[in-house]
């Protein structure tokens, strides 16, 4: 018997104030694993209020002309959610504004998130493997960078969309701004050697 683990229901809650327009998910209690969505969700605003910070912390001004947070859901199933957050504002008479990204993802059933240690079996040199992925797709893709590219956190940004691993950087961190957020996407089945069987993504395959 296939063991069937339907999509999480997924509302879109929207926040405005003023010139700031704030959308957040919301998962909706349908009465099983109650407190692992109360975490989630708790979590999903945590994304969204780190972001406003974040503007706010870098803001030369003491307002923004606009603000908008948004996300995007990337995997929502198999007890998988993987979600990104982004903020963009700008300030009064900027040339443009500034946009800045994260994101969660979690098993569905007990609210855990993960970090990007947490996917791979320990003890294994999972920031090398990343790191000589990321490197090669730089050179293969022309990636235009600020300055050479070395190693990645070992808990750098990721998400989890179509069977692949996705790191990505913020906008100037390796790129120059106009070619926005680099983004790195990376099978899962040519990770599967180092991936832990109990993470996001050994269930996603």
């Amino acid at each position: 018997m296939i063991d069937f683990s339907p999509p999480l229901l997924v509302q879109t809650d929207v926040f405005p104030k003023g010139k700031q327009t704030i959308y957040v998910p919301r998962i909706l209690d349908d009465g099983k694993h109650v407190h692992a969505k109360r975490r989630m969700n708790r979590q999903m605003i945590e994304a969204t209020n780190e972001l406003i910070a974040r503007q706010v912390e870098n803001a030369t001004e003491d307002s923004f002309a606009e603000m908008i947070g948004t996300f995007e859901l990337k995997t929502n199933e198999r007890n998988v959610l993987s979600v990104t957050f982004s903020n963009y504002a700008i300030e009064p008479f900027a040339a443009h504004g500034m946009t800045y990204m994260n994101a969660r993802t979690f098993q569905t059933e007990t609210g855990k998130m993960y970090v990007l240690s947490d996917l791979f079996k320990h003890n294994s040199d999972y920031v090398t493997i990343l790191s000589e992925e990321i490197k090669r797709q730089i050179e293969v893709r022309d990636i235009p960078v600020i300055e050479p590219f070395s190693n990645m956190d070992e808990n750098a940004s990721f998400y989890i969309a179509d069977m692949c691993l996705v790191i990505f950087l913020q906008l100037y961190e390796l790129a120059p701004y106009y070619y926005g957020f680099p983004m790195f996407p990376i099978s899962l089945y040519s990770l599967s050697n180092v991936i832990d069987e109990n993470s996001p993504l050994a269930a996603m395959m």
